[in-house]
């Protein structure tokens, strides 16, 4: 069975910033796939064994904890889906995070933890896997253990604050005691594996979008890396007008010494 596990991030009345979703788009893009008969699954239950092997299943995530994210999981929660958000500790201490004021702190979290499941997104929001592994270990032990302390519950999920994973840190979030570790690798999550694979709704995301991946994920795919072909491209060129720049400043220096 594989499941298609999907990223949010702010879902505000009007879409701003490149990963937010407008909570009318989201609230379509939920509707859509419901009415199409794809089974809404738990994130703690992606590994699940005892589900049925046939059909189409999705589960639905969000990022960072944003106070905007409240309604969307009403809605989720009329709809009889159960998602699930990954807290920035800091964030989440201060209500201010790399957007501004807008976070989920301890008392909104109580309050959503009974339509909503939480799990550890970091301390920081730092990519782990790009600082030193003892600091990494500490983000991950530290966050759990505040969340454990705001829910009075167990925490053994976690997303990887911008999906920076290596086999340390994979390593290290499971001696945390993380049991499934949500990723940013946009592809579906197949049966038994705790690194789980976790595709991001972006802005410019048509309201069909959640049900046309389930149905078609050649096309995401396709589209996908004609995009970072694209930008291969892009980065290619800017390279060799920077290289040819560079080159030609250095001959105008040795000119104009001569």
């Amino acid at each position: 069975m594989s499941v298609f596990v999907f990223m949010y991030h702010r879902t505000p009345a009007e879409a701003q910033d490149r990963f937010d979703v407008s909570l009318s788009t989201f609230k379509a893009q939920v509707d859509a796939l419901i009415e199409a008969g794809v089974k809404i699954v738990p994130f703690d239950a992606v590994n699940d064994h005892a589900a049925p092997r046939h059909g189409k299943y999705a589960c639905i995530t969000f990022d960072d904890g944003h106070a905007s994210n409240a309604p969307a999981y009403e809605h989720l929660a009329e709809r009889g889906v159960r998602p699930a958000s990954f807290i920035v500790r800091r964030w989440a201490e201060t209500g201010v995070g790399e957007h501004g004021a807008g976070y989920m702190q301890a008392e909104e979290l109580q309050a959503i933890a009974p339509i909503c499941d939480l799990g550890a997104h970091g301390v920081n929001h730092v990519c782990l896997a790009k600082i030193p592994l003892a600091e990494a270990a500490e983000e991950l032990c530290s966050s759990r253990a505040y969340l454990e302390q705001v829910l009075d519950r167990t925490v053994d999920t976690m997303a990887l604050p911008g999906g920076s994973q290596s086999p340390e840190v994979m390593a290290s979030a499971r001696a945390a005691g993380y049991r499934l570790i949500g990723t940013s690798v946009a592809s579906p999550h197949t049966l038994g594996g705790d690194a789980v694979n976790r595709i991001v709704v972006p802005r410019a995301a048509r309201d069909d979008f959640l049900i046309r991946t389930v149905r078609e994920p050649g096309v995401l795919w396709a589209a996908r890396e004609a995009e970072r072909s694209f930008r291969r491209s892009r980065r290619e060129t800017l390279r060799r007008i920077r290289a040819s720049l560079s080159a030609f400043g250095g001959r105008s220096a040795v000119a104009a010494e001569a």
